[in-house]
């Protein structure tokens, strides 16, 4: 199950075309092993964004995904 697959099943709103992009930035960036910075607006998810994505990585970490 990719970041994006896991992130639509468990976000409380529809995911924007922005959000999907940075998933999978962020995905292949953490598989290369580089840094990676988010600088967004306020009020913009961006606390929901990082809580999907430290949800996504306990899921890999308990069931190996």
């Amino acid at each position: 199950m990719t970041l994006v697959e896991f992130a639509e099943k468990i976000s409380p709103m529809p995911l924007t075309e922005w959000q999907k992009k940075f998933f999978t930035f962020y995905e292949q960036a953490k598989k290369e092993h580089k840094p990676i910075v988010l600088i967004t607006p306020r009020i913009n998810g961006r606390r929901m964004l990082m809580q999907i994505i430290e949800a996504y990585e306990r899921e890999i970490e308990q069931n190996g995904y």
